[in-house]
């Protein structure tokens, strides 16, 4: 990948360059007059008094109110010479940076050139479960492993900074401290063999924006393409977990980032049409690590709007995403010429709807694979989203498709029934989610053009509780209920990896743009023979709650 990054690079450098000195004469006029319009717009913020009086609560945090803005000087004088001196035409001339609150504390100069945002995101799970006899079996008799059990824990618990630069420059640093691994000491594995939290990348990039041809180019650690509800943020979804398809297709083993370049833009009148093309590590570890040189994903997604009627809050996305990804070469293990010889590494494992313990090895898997020896993967994916005033509909497909394979596996409690040096050739996996939200209070949900993907829920009345004259003042926020239905199959070719039915109800109160709770109840019937023969098929009942808020 190191070649074609470099490649890629200088390629839209060159263009950078070339077309540099080639903009008209008429682009360069718009372009004084464009900067020359946003140099006149100073950041305007309220005083405290006004912010006091301001009603309801929050309702003037993202649009503050307007204060006397100094005036203007002309722009030309009786002759037609500008007044405006070559420093307001400078890019990076103004950097003078002033807060204010836009969904979180952010700093913006006077002509909009710089923005930096300081936040984060806490997102505290409680679970309780019920299950049948088998998923509540011993492991090596085809229950869950780890066994399920109730949980309190942080699911997620984020700091990031983020902002635009210079006109073209954008760019984002995130990094989560709730994941964990198994620390074992190398020297005596029985004084210490424990779970620890590390703190692990998610986003780090910087995207170049407004470049001929290519549009935008980002490169860095990010979201790969692959999935509507993946790469929409975790801070305003509709459930507290993705479903099936992101655990078996989407962010297997990375949480759904990667180190990589894309390139994307928009297209066709009001940005109705989005496309990117992407070239990514096909790492397995959540630290934006690979050690190899192969193990490339190339992906591409195209999505267009369809139905777009924004004064009656309708609107209709669909959306395609295609790839193909070379598995990890180096994690070779065995002897070669054994059953055992591992030369490439493909697994897929998925966890339930309601998580027990934050990412990493404490989570119940109800389906998995095991580890195949595989070269490559095929992966498509189809997405369809649709806003219908109160009411939001939601829907996606994943097939994966492996050429060849070959199981490498002695007998064990997690993966399928499948037999150990077994050829298997058209080795095909799917799933597919439906699912339903409405809205109590009457809320649309909002659509990023710039990303193709669903926007922050904004209620029409903040949640609050004040004292007055006029004596106790409330609103009650946002509600939301839905329901999903989700279904993925691992069995195929003989490998059974199991199948799994679920179904997902839930209650939304969201309190205003930053905070919100989530009430889940899920029920999954699980179809699964470890491979040692044993069942573990059954139902499993859930119970979550979540505390969320993100700044």
């Amino acid at each position: 990948m190191q070649r074609h990054v470099a490649i890629l690079i200088w390629a839209a450098l060159g263009a950078c360059v070339l077309t540099a000195g080639a903009i008209e004469p008429a682009r360069a006029v718009e372009w004084a007059t464009w900067r020359r319009e946003v140099a006149s717009e100073p950041i305007e913020l309220p005083s405290p008094a006004e912010e006091l009086d301001a009603t309801p609560v929050g309702a003037d945090a993202e649009k503050p109110a307007p204060a006397e803005a100094p005036a203007a000087p002309d722009e030309k004088l009786a002759g037609g010479e500008s007044q405006l001196t070559d420093d307001a035409l400078t890019v990076g001339a103004d950097v003078k940076l002033l807060p204010r609150w836009n969904n979180g504390l952010e700093f913006l100069s006077t002509n909009k050139e710089f923005r930096v945002h300081i936040g984060g995101r806490g997102q505290l799970d409680t679970t309780a479960y019920t299950a049948g006899p088998g998923p509540a079996s011993p492991p090596a008799d085809g229950g869950l492993n780890p066994p399920l059990s109730g949980a309190t824990n942080w699911r997620r618990a984020r700091l990031r900074a983020d902002g635009q630069m210079y006109e073209n420059y954008e760019w984002l640093a995130e990094y989560d401290f709730v994941n964990q691994l198994t620390i074992t000491a190398q020297s005596d594995p029985t004084l210490e063999n424990a779970v620890g939290p590390y703190v692990v990348p998610t986003e780090v990039w910087l995207t170049i924006t407004k470049l001929p041809l290519v549009g935008n180019v980002r490169i860095g650690n990010q979201n790969t393409m692959t999935g509507l509800e993946h790469i929409t943020s975790d801070r305003w979804l509709n459930f507290m977990e993705r479903s099936f398809l992101n655990d078996a297709f989407f962010s297997p083993f990375n949480n759904g980032y990667a180190p990589g370049i894309l390139v994307f833009d928009n297209a066709l009148e009001d940005d109705r049409l989005w496309w990117g093309l992407g070239i990514y590590k096909n790492e397995q570890n959540p630290f934006g690590f690979a050690n190899t040189a192969a193990s490339n994903s190339y992906q591409a997604r195209i999505t267009g709007l369809v139905v777009d009627d924004p004064d009656n809050a309708r609107w209709t996305h669909l959306g395609l995403c295609a790839l193909y990804q070379q598995c990890p070469k180096t994690q070779q293990s065995g002897t070669p010429g054994t059953p055992t010889f591992q030369r490439g590494s493909f697994r897929q494992r998925i966890r339930g709807n309601l998580r027990n313990a934050p990412p990493g090895p404490l989570n119940s898997i109800y389906a998995d694979t095991g580890l195949l020896d595989a070269a490559d993967q095929a992966l498509l994916t189809a997405e369809y989203a649709s806003n219908w005033g109160p009411w939001q509909f939601q829907a996606e497909w994943a097939g994966s498709f492996i050429p060849k394979a070959r199981t490498i596996l002695n007998p064990s409690d997690n993966a399928g029934l499948q037999p150990l040096d077994t050829q298997i050739t058209d080795f095909f996996t799917q799933g597919a989610y439906c699912e339903v939200m409405y809205a109590i209070t009457g809320e649309s949900r909002a659509y990023n053009r710039a990303q193709a993907v669903l926007d922050r829920y904004v209620p029409r009345n903040n949640f609050f509780r004040l004292g007055s004259p006029r004596g106790i003042l409330t609103s009650e926020g946002a509600w939301q209920v839905g329901a999903r239905y989700d279904w993925v199959t691992l069995d195929s070719q003989g490998v059974n990896g199991g199948m799994l039915h679920g179904l997902t109800m839930g209650l939304n109160w969201i309190m205003n743009p930053n905070a919100r709770m989530y009430f889940n109840y899920d029920f999954t019937y699980r179809d699964f023979t470890n491979s040692r023969g044993r069942n573990g098929s059954g139902g499993i009942n859930g119970f979550g709650a979540r505390m969320a808020f993100d700044f």
